[in-house]
């Protein structure tokens, strides 16, 4: 597992998922957590201050973009023609 969020150049205000009650205190507590696998995937991590959810903790959001792969299957299969009866 790889932690999210800590790596990322973002200003102070996108850093801090929590603030203490009199809002003297910001720490980074919060994190997203991705297999090693798609460590790769994560463009960025930040945190959105505007969704109210109840609790003195921030929303940490991810960006991913996932790197595809085409699937190449090797069958040798024959290629068979709907052809007409013959008349």
């Amino acid at each position: 597992m790889v932690i999210g969020g800590t790596i990322f150049p973002h200003k102070r205000i996108h850093k801090a998922t929590w603030i203490s009650p009199g809002h003297t205190t910001e720490n980074q507590i919060d994190h997203n957590y991705i297999n090693k696998k798609f460590r790769r995937t994560i463009e960025g991590v930040k945190t959105r201050r505007g969704p109210d959810i109840g609790s003195d903790h921030h929303l940490v959001v991810a960006n991913l973009k996932p790197k595809l792969k085409k699937n190449w299957t090797n069958s040798n299969t024959k290629v068979q023609y709907s052809l007409p009866p013959r008349y």
